[in-house]
């Protein structure tokens, strides 16, 4: 059972950091499938089995949990090819993925981030969060209260007005001016390679399950 990401891993994602090229990527195809692509969907496949004693319906098979290596690059202008991080997402399962909440782990050179929350979903299922928030903003808080503050604030991209046919001065304007959602936490770079890993970011999203709840019946209209 993988419990955490080899130290192999981290060093091949800091050697894809200095040479972030498809020449550089192609000579270590093999280097990139043994140190990395293979113990992170193993260690994937552990928080997976955690998280089932929770939250079976975010179960997501390690293969679509882990984001692609390959970066968009067609309206950046980074045009470096390769992610240099790991970044694995447990979503919904019951509904399209689009309009689905859900937990996320990324492990980056610089820290390893924890959170949940839902991506700029679609108009009908936003509509349905915020008419929930709206409705219950105060359970909805009760949620944020109870966390460990080093969560934050919930926080997104946002509009600069309330959108209707909410009143600008509802007491939970902050959050329905939000296009997604979400809370996260960040740790030392350090922790992915630790025995614990896998134990503590379900330990994370045990905390997180009341508000990834919440969200999740809300983009349903439930």
């Amino acid at each position: 059972m993988q419990t955490c990401l080899p130290h192999a891993s981290i060093k091949f994602l800091r050697d894809l950091s200095e040479n972030n090229s498809k020449a550089w990527f192609d000579d270590n195809r093999k280097r990139y499938e043994r140190d990395l692509k293979k113990p992170a969907r193993a260690l994937i496949a552990t928080i997976n089995a955690g998280l089932d004693d929770v939250a079976p319906g975010f179960v997501t098979p390690p293969n679509k949990a882990i984001s692609r290596i390959n970066r968009d690059i067609r309206f950046s202008k980074d045009k470096t090819p390769y992610h240099t991080h790991v970044w694995a997402a447990f979503m919904d399962q019951s509904t399209d993925k689009r309009s689905a909440a859900g937990f996320y782990v990324g492990i980056r050179l610089d820290e390893v981030g924890i959170g949940a929350g839902c991506w700029m979903p679609p108009k009908p299922a936003i509509d349905h969060l915020r008419t929930r928030i709206a409705a219950e903003h105060t359970v909805l808080q009760g949620i944020l209260d109870g966390l460990d503050p080093a969560f934050g604030d919930l926080r997104g991209e946002s509009y600069k007005r309330v959108p209707k046919p909410f009143p600008k001065d509802h007491p939970a304007a902050t959050w329905l001016k939000l296009k997604g959602m979400h809370l996260a936490r960040t740790y030392a770079p350090g922790m992915a390679t630790e025995p614990d890993f896998a134990e503590r970011v379900v330990d994370q999203f045990v905390q997180l399950k009341a508000f990834v709840d919440f969200i999740s019946g809300g983009l349903r209209g439930a």
